[in-house]
């Protein structure tokens, strides 16, 4: 990996991320009504670790976008008004051990497949069910 970017303060836009690794801590936030909050868009070796909040509340927008693959480890808090994390261009993991969430999308869209791990199994407030990662679906992801 050739480098960390990290954000430790509350940021009130949307962030694009360039560096190999990427890592949010435990402090920081990012918000924003935009596209996405985070945006990802190297590599399939692009990893963001997330220990602090990101929200995207726009009513389609991402809260994790990564447009060529590459891996979320969610130990915290990801929201949107769209999608909670969204991939495509190529695989990607999902590491869940906080909350993966979506108002009006799916938590979850691996849109060119991939994997995703949970602490627990997922559950929704109306009706918990397993959900199908490669595919779409409406449940909240949380640990």
């Amino acid at each position: 990996m050739s480098g960390t970017t990290t954000i430790s303060t509350a940021l009130m836009t949307g962030v694009t991320l360039s560096a190999q690794c990427t890592t949010l801590t435990a402090t920081g936030s990012i918000s924003s009504a935009g596209a996405a909050a985070v945006y990802v868009p190297n590599s399939t070796d692009n990893t963001l670790v997330n220990s602090g909040q990101i929200t995207d509340s726009d009513g389609t927008g991402f809260g994790v976008s990564l447009a060529a693959g590459g891996s979320v480890n969610n130990a915290a808090s990801v929201g949107a008004g769209g999608t909670g994390v969204y991939a495509n261009g190529a695989t990607a993991t999902v590491s869940n051990s906080g909350t993966i969430s979506a108002v009006n999308e799916v938590a979850v869209a691996l849109l060119d497949g991939g994997t995703v791990s949970n602490a627990t199994a997922p559950r929704s407030p109306a009706a918990p069910r397993a959900l199908p990662w490669t595919g779409l679906d409406a449940s909240p992801i949380t640990d």
